[in-house]
């Protein structure tokens, strides 16, 4: 398995700061909040807003109408057009370095997103109901038509020590907002409080609830399972495993045991840490970029790690509790191929979002190394090599029209790519059309030069050859110069690129391919 990067180069960014809020809107990026340290080593947080526009690739600052407090440790997710935030920590009122968990009406905020993505406006809502304690680094993510809540930092630490049964429920308790009545309800039923040291299911009961309530994890979505990844326990400090939860089972699984470390086996590779950039990818994989390690205090990672979620198959054991061993690699990033790997961090955002070619890839921004260094930096990461499904689903068939584009889209080339483009275009052939345009962002664009296309190298394996002809002093000058004229070719002077640009329902999506993602 391999990873590319490639830096953003644009003309202004957001400032660098960690533990914002990131959230996919109109196949773009949305970050919001978040916090950086001071001199003081307490933190200066946020409260701005900025989009990262697909079609041509560059950073604008969002205009807020309405109070929102400035925060980090929040997250916040996009239903019907709606933004809705929920917790974090703010600065105390009192001022000085204290800060203060978020609660009252800035708790849960909600913004209408307008559609060209330009302005945040927020709309009332007042919800009712069993709402969650205030919290910061939590997880929370969407099941149809709620919006489900579970881990974080709830409780100080006298706190814990004066109660740590209720700690423990507190952190791990999972909480359900109903976006259509804005009302709370409690998911989870409460553990029954007794001796824990006699009572073996209790305390088995309480110890799994201590390592499901954490927080600084990783969150993200693969079909119907929720997947939670690493973070540390509120309560106890233990490393975070990885979890699952089903909202259509109502039931958690287990794919990673609390503090297990290093596992090795057949390229595997898992190391617990907090505050990774999580993202889903395709519908099996999870994806994480760098972290803190857990065991390790003051060592933060810049690895990237590939959890297989939907294939890992599972079962049930006599406890009934379901666990699932799913396999876990870490993606090599050769320097030849990818020279420009991000800097180690921390409290970062990925996002997944997918071309105008169609190609999925990984949008990382900002982290920072407390209490120092904070990126503004933004890059766009790729995946390659995959490991096929250990088991493949049943699917129909294709239908002919589909298989007759892709055998079509295999005869693209320089010469006839902006032709086959208009022809399918002009013929509603939607895999055509994507094809023509995935082959015209491979050949043009720099954000994916890694990506091989049908007629031949990659600009970066192109880049690598050459510095190969560098370093040698008996290199086949023809080959050299095939490499060259390999490299000189770019879609503007593909014929038929001018005809592509006149017409209206393709300049947009030509623009993008050459200048956005």
């Amino acid at each position: 398995m391999r990873v590319a990067f490639h830096k953003l180069e644009t003309s202004s960014a957001p400032p660098g700061r960690c533990s914002h809020s990131v959230t996919s809107v109109n196949n773009g990026v949305l970050i919001l909040g978040g916090g950086r340290a001071n001199e003081h080593r307490s933190f200066d947080h946020l409260s701005d807003a900025w989009f990262l526009d697909p079609q041509d690739a560059s950073w604008r600052e969002l205009a807020i109408d309405g109070q929102f407090v400035a925060r980090r440790g929040h997250f916040a997710l996009l239903h019907r057009q709606k933004l809705i935030v929920f917790g974090g920590v703010a600065d105390s009122m009192e001022g000085g370095d204290a800060e203060r968990l978020i609660e009252g009406d800035q708790q849960l905020v909600v913004f209408e997103v307008d559609q060209q993505v330009a302005r945040l406006t927020r709309v009332a809502a007042a919800p009712t109901g069993e709402r969650p304690r205030p919290r910061r680094a939590h997880a929370a993510w969407l099941a149809g038509q709620t919006m489900l809540v579970s881990g974080g930092f709830i409780a100080t630490v006298p706190e814990i020590q004066r109660d740590l049964l209720d700690a423990i429920d507190a952190a791990s308790a999972l909480y359900a907002l109903d976006l259509e009545t804005w009302t709370w309800s409690r998911v989870d039923v409460k553990p029954t409080r007794g001796p824990p040291l006699t009572d073996v299911p209790a305390s088995e009961e309480l110890a799994r609830r201590a390592a499901r309530g954490v927080a600084l994890a990783g969150c993200c979505a693969v079909g119907d399972t929720t997947v939670i990844v690493g973070g540390i326990s509120a309560t106890i400090g233990l490393a975070g495993g990885v979890t699952g939860y089903s909202a259509s089972e109502s039931s958690w699984v287990m794919f990673r045991d609390a503090g297990a470390r290093h596992v090795v086996q057949n390229d595997e590779a898992w190391t617990p840490r907090c505050s990774p950039a999580c993202a889903t990818y395709g519908d099996r994989f999870v994806v994480l970029f760098g972290g803190s390690a857990v065991q390790e205090e003051g060592k933060d990672l810049n690895d990237v790690v590939v959890f297989d979620i939907g294939s890992a198959p599972r079962v049930t054991d006599v406890r009934r509790i379901q666990t699932s061993r799913a396999p876990a690699w870490k993606a090599t990033a050769e320097e030849s191929y990818s020279p420009r790997v991000p800097a180690k961090r921390n409290a970062a955002s990925m996002t997944s979002i997918t071309s105008v070619g169609g190609l999925e890839v990984l949008v990382l921004f900002g982290g920072g190394v407390y209490p120092h260094t904070y990126y503004n930096d933004t890059h766009v990461l790729h995946l390659t090599d995959l490991p096929a499904a250990s088991t493949t689903p049943e699917r129909p068939p294709p239908p002919l029209a589909n298989l007759c584009q892709a055998a079509v889209a295999t005869e693209i080339t320089d010469q006839n790519v902006f032709e086959m483009l208009m022809f399918a275009d002009d013929r509603q052939l939607a895999d055509l059309r994507t094809a023509c345009l995935a082959y015209v962002q491979q050949r043009g664009n720099p954000l994916f030069a890694d990506v091989r296309h049908p007629s031949g190298w990659s600009d970066i394996e192109i880049q690598a050859a050459m510095e190969q002809f560098r370093k040698s002093h008996h290199a086949d000058m023809m080959i050299k110069l095939f490499v060259e004229d390999r490299r000189s070719g770019r879609p503007e002077t593909f014929p038929g690129y001018d005809a592509a640009m006149q017409a209206p329902s393709l300049k947009s999506d030509v623009k993008r391919a050459l200048r956005g993602i």
